[in-house]
C-alpha cells in the first residue's frame, strides 16, 4: 500500500537528507495519500497535518517506530517541498 510504501522510504530519505531525491519521492507519495482522502487539497492543510505529527504523540509514535526522528523529517521534508 502506498501508506506502507511512506514508512519503507523514511528511513533512506533520512539518510540522504530533507533536499535529497529520496526525500522529494518520499514527499511526492505523501501528497499522493493525502490526496486519496481530502475532496479538496491545499498545501497549507497539508503542511499543517504533518507539523500535528510532531505535535501529537500517537502521530509521532506511528511514524518513529520506523526510525526515532522519522515525524520530525517528515515535517521538515513536506515545509521544504510544499513551499
Amino acid at each position: 500500500t502506498l501508506a506502507q510504501s511512506i514508512l519503507e522510504a523514511l528511513p533512506l530519505a533520512m539518510e540522504r537528507g530533507v533536499q535529497s531525491s529520496e526525500a522529494t519521492h518520499l514527499c511526492q507519495m505523501h501528497q499522493e495519500w493525502i490526496q486519496l482522502y481530502w475532496p479538496t487539497y491545499h498545501k497549507e492543510a497539508h503542511l499543517a497535518l504533518c507539523r500535528m505529527y510532531t505535535e501529537d504523540s500517537r502521530f509521532t509514535a506511528y511514524y518513529d517506530k520506523v526510525k526515532t526522528g522519522a515525524a520530525q523529517f517528515l515535517f521538515d521534508a513536506m515545509a521544504i517541498y510544499l513551499t
